[in-house]
């Protein structure tokens, strides 16, 4: 018995050592880091659908991670940086298949241009019937910031800052996401709250978005125009309901009505204004600029 627990013992003690060696080996040298460097970039452009570099990686890693002098680009030229992205996270919630971060921030993220445009969605998948997913991922984010984003002004006119502050969790079918953000001057303002609550059966949405024809989040989207879209509910996911409203520039207005079960697969009743604008010239040709739906 003596022999056993002295060979269990010295098992553990090398599988401790070969996991201490492993954790160093990645974490510490600079061969370990490299690697997460590498795997990150190819990560990072698979997600975005161009090429993402990063200058460096740096923290108390894998507690902190900081990846500073990121650049993404596509075959034309570089379009965004950021100075620094700094997650603070968990990672062995991970082993409870949670992402848990403390504090994820964006410092001094600049778009130089146009962010060009991703491939269009498959228009053969089914549409009408919507429902709440069965499962969200169970994440949790305490704080995001985004601090001193720049519009550049070959995109705007002039250069505008973006800052701004949130949190989300997502767990068990709950979702809860806030986020706020103005620009100088207040060309751009966004306050959203919405909340997805299954155990208590209710939906509460609450987004004021504002953008200014100059403004940052009009001229990233590339509106011709200013901006206004306002979304509010507070309603049984049962029996949901909810209003919106939206100003989008050259694109048009909308208002609308919603309704669904979005505690089962129901169909989206819709009643809505729309009036179109001159981007949509080809569509006002053929179904003119007002339409009731």
């Amino acid at each position: 018995m003596r022999r056993v627990l002295i060979i269990s013992a010295l098992a553990a003690l090398s599988l401790f050592a070969a996991v201490a060696l492993g954790w160093i080996g990645l974490f510490s040298t600079i061969a370990g880091r490299g690697f997460i460097k590498t795997t990150l970039e190819a990560q990072l452009s698979s997600a975005l659908g161009g090429q993402v570099k990063i200058g460096a990686l740096e923290g108390d890693l894998p507690g902190e991670i900081i990846l500073r002098d990121v650049v993404i680009a596509d075959d034309a030229s570089p379009w965004a940086s950021v100075d620094a992205i700094t997650l603070d996270w968990r990672p062995f919630a991970l082993i409870n298949k949670k992402i848990s971060v403390d504090a994820l921030s964006l410092d001094g993220a600049s778009f130089l241009r146009a962010p060009p445009r991703q491939e269009k969605a498959d228009e053969n998948e089914p549409r009408g019937a919507i429902s709440l997913p069965h499962s969200l991922p169970n994440i949790s984010v305490r704080k995001f910031s985004l601090s001193s984003l720049r519009v550049a002004e070959a995109i705007a006119g002039r250069e505008v800052t973006l800052d701004g502050a949130g949190m989300l969790r997502a767990d068990d079918g709950l979702l809860r996401l806030r986020f706020d953000a103005s620009s100088q001057s207040d060309t751009d303002v966004v306050n959203s709250i919405i909340e997805i609550d299954p155990a208590a059966n209710l939906g509460v949405i609450d987004v004021v978005i504002a953008s200014e024809e100059n403004g940052a989040i009009a001229s990233l989207l590339g509106l011709g125009g200013g901006a206004f879209v306002e979304a509010s509910a507070n309603a049984p996911l049962s029996a949901f309901e909810a209003q919106l409203a939206g100003e989008l520039g050259a694109y048009g207005s909308l208002n609308a009505h919603l309704k669904s079960d979005l505690t089962a697969a129901a169909d989206l009743a819709i009643d809505a204004d729309v009036s179109l604008g001159d981007k949509l010239a080809g569509i006002i040709e053929y179904a003119g600029s007002e339409s009731h739906v």
